[in-house]
């Protein structure tokens, strides 16, 4: 048995105690991990000191707790690999996303954003629809030549001068 669970308008909520005790063997240590669980996991090493006589005669192997193991665990970092942007406006990722299911308020079902290598600063456009992706890149466009006085370079590794339907916009 993985667990047990209650039925609440629709929903499941599973008791995580008695599951977690189904593996637990032996009275003693059912009672301890009870104990262990109620008061908001605190250190089986804690608790022997707190209440020594309730730990006496129990084999501490079997207390273990996968909340707890699963609370220490940590996130690896990725790995840097050096393609990072020298300076500002080299290189830009772009990316649409979209449509969404839930329309928002406003009528929206898609978004672009556009991050800045170098800052890692991210620009997002709300989109009512996939074809105004290249109205969003003209106005980020401007926008990046009158805030900061920059050209964009490369916008997911492609040189910027090599978009065909910009090169119009651009003169």
């Amino acid at each position: 048995m993985i667990g047990t669970g209650v039925r609440c308008n629709g929903l499941w909520f599973i008791n995580q105690v008695e599951s977690a005790l189904a593996a637990v063997v032996g009275a003693k240590e059912r009672e301890n991990f009870l104990l262990h669980c109620r008061l908001a996991h605190v250190p089986f090493e804690s608790l022997n000191k707190l209440y020594p006589d309730v730990f006496k005669d129990v084999d501490r192997s079997k207390l273990v707790c996968d909340a707890c193991e699963l609370g220490k665990h940590t996130r690896s970092t990725y790995p840097s690999i050096g393609l990072r942007s020298c300076e500002s406006f080299m290189l830009m990722h772009s990316d649409v996303w979209g449509p969404c299911s839930v329309t928002s308020l406003s009528g929206f079902k898609w978004f672009v954003t556009f991050i800045h290598c170098y800052t890692r600063m991210t620009w997002i456009y709300m989109l009512r629809g996939k074809h105004e992706v290249l109205r969003c890149f003209q106005d980020f466009h401007k926008l990046v030549a009158n805030q900061f006085n920059a050209k964009i370079r490369i916008i997911h590794g492609i040189p910027f001068e090599s978009w065909n339907y910009t090169s119009s916009y651009l003169s």
